[in-house]
């Protein structure tokens, strides 16, 4: 019973860092206009990493070689996602590369249970199906296949196998330590990528919306929200993590429309309900299994 309630906190708790990085879109968008795309993921990380610094700094003084180990690797696929991601909408319609990514919450349980043998239930590929086809409505999609494409199912790859192995490593390490490594590696990377791709201009052009977009995406966006996901993924699955980050949409989409005066049409309404859909077979079929499993 202990075991379940505790999925069951890590499940809304997820949810509620789903949201967190949903509410980062809108910021960052505007940030880019006056920004280079690794100057303002540099200066996103580069803060969090400050401030997890300042408030951990003891529990890093105990930090060991798995948990260096074990960021440096999350950083590197998360890296490979923002990099992937970042050059596909140059070479492809952005509804395309955004479905595509989302198709990491597919491709997740079969990473799972190819790497892990981490058994998937039934309830969690309905679950799936109905938030692929509201990612697929939200997005308004239109699916191509060339290079901007491929980029995006790179940049799906990368997220799917970083859900994966963050389950897996944050059973074996520090969790402080390795959170606070992965974004030491993503503040390195994101500073050589500003050095190739931007030029190296690496002071920022410090605006109302830069700003706005440190608080958001930098402070509770990533201060706050890496270490969260990484605590609710110790308690819960890596497929329904999938599911519940398809969330992230749904509130970028709510950001939109009630803050940045965007238009939502029907179509993607009904989209963002069958995601929802999706979440809630998710967590009430793992809601029955429990509860069979305990009069078992």
């Amino acid at each position: 019973m202990v075991k379940n309630s505790l999925e069951f906190r890590a499940d809304v708790g997820m949810i509620f860092v789903a949201i967190v990085f949903g509410l980062g879109y809108l910021p960052t968008s505007l940030a880019l206009a006056t920004n280079g795309v690794f100057g303002v993921l540099f200066w996103r990380f580069l803060l969090a990493a400050i401030i997890a610094g300042a408030i951990f700094y003891k529990k890093l003084k105990d930090v060991s070689a798995p948990d260096i180990k074990s960021g440096v690797i999350l950083g590197l696929f998360l890296f490979a996602g923002f990099v992937s991601q970042t050059f596909a909408f140059k070479y492809a319609d952005t509804s395309s590369v955004a479905f595509i990514i989302g198709l990491n919450v597919a491709l997740v349980p079969f990473i799972a249970a190819g790497l892990f043998r981490h058994k998937i239930y039934s309830y969690a590929y309905v679950g799936v199906a109905f938030a692929v086809a509201g990612l697929y409505m939200i997005g308004d999609t239109k699916v191509g296949f060339g290079l901007g494409e491929i980029l995006a199912l790179v940049c799906a790859c990368a997220y799917s196998f970083h859900i994966v192995l963050t389950n897996r490593l944050v059973q074996k390490c520090d969790l402080v330590n390795m959170v606070y490594f992965e974004i030491l590696t993503l503040v390195a990377l994101c500073f050589a990528a500003i050095l190739v791709f931007e030029d190296a201009k690496i002071a920022p052009v410090v605006d109302k919306a830069f700003v706005i977009a440190m608080l958001v995406v930098g402070v509770l966006g990533t201060a706050f929200a890496f270490f969260a996901q990484a605590l609710m993924q110790k308690f819960t699955t890596p497929v329904k993590t999938a599911i519940f980050f398809t969330l992230e949409p749904v509130t970028a989409g709510a950001m939109g429309y009630f803050v940045g005066a965007e238009d939502i049409s029907a179509y993607r309404l009904c989209g963002a309900a069958l995601i929802l859909v999706g979440v809630l077979i998710s967590e009430i079929g793992s809601y029955l299994r429990a509860k069979k499993e305990n009069l078992a």
